[in-house]
């Protein structure tokens, strides 16, 4: 006996067992005749006549209760029961754990997030490198945050808003720095640090301003502190009023 000939009786054999359950019942062999002209090859045609619940509900209602135990009790189940004790929270990847403790040691990168999301900019800040982190920082502390905000939103452009807030940097890489604060000053010169001119005409620098500093630009009708700083201007001067006594 080959194998495939064990193989045929063992199915006839299960069928024949399905057949006196009442599971399935000799079907309409015309069907297969018409597709199969042999009748040694010829496959037999099973109907089911499996009948369907009568009740509609084969469970208990309540469900598995002290009184109504499961029915698969005696079964050995392969699936895992649900523990009573919670289960072991996942560790945090390393690159999450890494950009949080970025965040943590940039609180103005933080700030600036939040200024920019009231102000509508939808630019993540979370995905940041450590360098740009830092560079960003070092832009709060020169500029400040209501300057950055400012800058971002000029170059904000709502069909195509920037996805993350590194494309900001350059913008305020370009960002002219503020002028410092004018120094305190010694009661002897107003206040842009200049005293009266001397018996030359020359314009007298304080010595308790810094050297160097930045003047900013005079209001109107006020003479600017730098043309007063430029010798050329003195001179000028010096010669007008040699001009006008001779004349």
């Amino acid at each position: 006996m080959t194998a495939s000939s064990h193989q045929r009786r063992q199915v006839q054999r299960c069928l024949a067992a399905l057949a006196q359950l009442r599971l399935i019942s000799r079907g309409d062999q015309q069907r297969v005749a018409a597709t199969i002209a042999r009748e040694d090859r010829r496959p037999t045609c099973y109907n089911l006549t499996m009948r369907r619940a009568t009740h509609r509900h084969p469970a208990p209602a309540h469900g598995v209760t002290a009184e109504r135990p499961r029915g698969d009790t005696h079964v050995t189940r392969t699936v895992l029961e649900p523990r009573a004790e919670p289960a072991a929270s996942r560790p945090t990847p390393p690159a999450r754990a890494a950009k949080a403790a970025q965040r943590q040691h940039h609180p103005q990168v933080e700030k600036l997030a939040v200024a920019c999301r009231r102000a509508g900019l939808t630019a993540r800040f979370d995905t940041l490198t450590a360098e740009k982190a830092s560079m960003i920082a070092h832009a709060v502390d020169v500029h400040g945050i209501d300057a950055l905000v400012r800058a971002a939103l000029e170059r904000h452009r709502p069909q195509d808003p920037a996805r993350s807030a590194a494309a900001w940097i350059p913008t305020w890489q370009e960002l002219r720095p503020p002028r410092p604060k004018l120094p305190p000053t010694c009661g002897n010169c107003d206040e842009y640090g200049w005293r009266p001119d001397d018996e030359l005409g020359r314009a007298v620098r304080c010595p308790c301003r810094r050297i160097g500093f930045e003047w900013p630009e005079a209001p109107i009708g006020v003479p600017s502190a730098r043309r007063r700083a430029d010798p050329r201007a003195a001179h000028d001067r010096t010669h007008r009023t040699l001009y006008a006594s001779s004349a």
